[in-house]
C-alpha cells in the first residue's frame, strides 16, 4: 500500500482521537514541532529506523522531538499514538503523518497555513500587517510562521496555500541570472 495513504489514515485517526480527548490544538502544535525537528535534523529520522533500538528508546526520542520551549510534556494523545505507531512498526512514516495531521487540522478549523521567511527578524507590526493581508486574500484565519534566513540577503518570501511571493534579493539575483543566460 502507498505510504501516503497510510500516513493520511494514521493522521485522520490521530485527529479523531485528539478530538475525543480535547487535545487537538495541543497535538497540532506538537506535530508542527515534530515535523520541524525531523526536517532540521535528518539524523533523527535515521536514528529512529535503527533496528537495534528498543521501542521505548524510539518513543523517548520522538517525545523529545515534540517538546519545545515552555512545553511541560507531551500530550497523552501523542504519547499513546507513538506507542501505537511503534507497535505497528510505522515510525518511518512519522514525518508524513505529522504533515498530514497539520493539513487535516487546518482544513477542519478553516485555517490557512502561511510562512514568512525574512533576511532579518521582522517587526511585530510588519508580521501583523502581512498576516492581515494573507487573511483577507485567503478568506480565513491564518496560522502564521516566521523564519529568519540570512542567505536571502534582504527582502522576504511569503508562502501560503499554493502561493509563493519571492521578494528577496537572492530571488531577484537568481531571476536576473536566468534572464542573462
Amino acid at each position: 500500500m502507498d505510504n501516503g495513504i497510510i500516513a493520511v489514515r494514521y493522521a485522520k485517526a490521530l485527529l479523531k482521537f485528539a478530538g475525543e480527548n480535547g487535545e487537538q490544538a495541543q497535538v497540532y502544535a506538537e506535530m508542527q514541532q515534530l515535523s520541524a525537528n525531523l526536517l532540521k535534523v535528518p539524523a533523527l529520522a535515521q536514528t529512529m529506523q535503527n533496528p537495534t533500538l528498543k521501542a521505548e528508546d524510539v518513543k523517548e526520542l520522538l517525545c523529545a522531538a515534540v517538546l519545545s520551549k515552555g512545553n511541560q510534556g507531551v500530550s497523552k494523545t501523542v504519547e499513546r499514538f507513538f506507542s501505537l505507531l511503534l507497535e505497528n512498526k510505522r515510525s518511518d512514516l512519522m514525518l508524513f503523518i505529522a504533515k498530514a495531521y497539520q493539513t487535516l487540522y487546518r482544513k477542519q478549523n478553516h485555517l490557512v497555513g502561511a510562512r514568512l521567511i525574512a533576511a532579518v527578524q521582522p517587526t511585530e507590526t510588519t508580521v501583523a500587517r502581512l498576516q492581515q493581508l494573507v487573511s483577507q486574500h485567503a478568506g480565513g484565519k491564518v496560522d502564521f510562521e516566521v523564519e529568519v534566513d540570512a542567505s536571502l540577503m534582504g527582502g522576504f518570501i511569503l508562502e501560503y496555500d499554493t502561493y509563493r511571493m519571492d521578494a528577496s534579493v537572492k530571488g531577484r539575483l537568481a531571476g536576473l541570472k536566468r534572464a542573462l543566460l
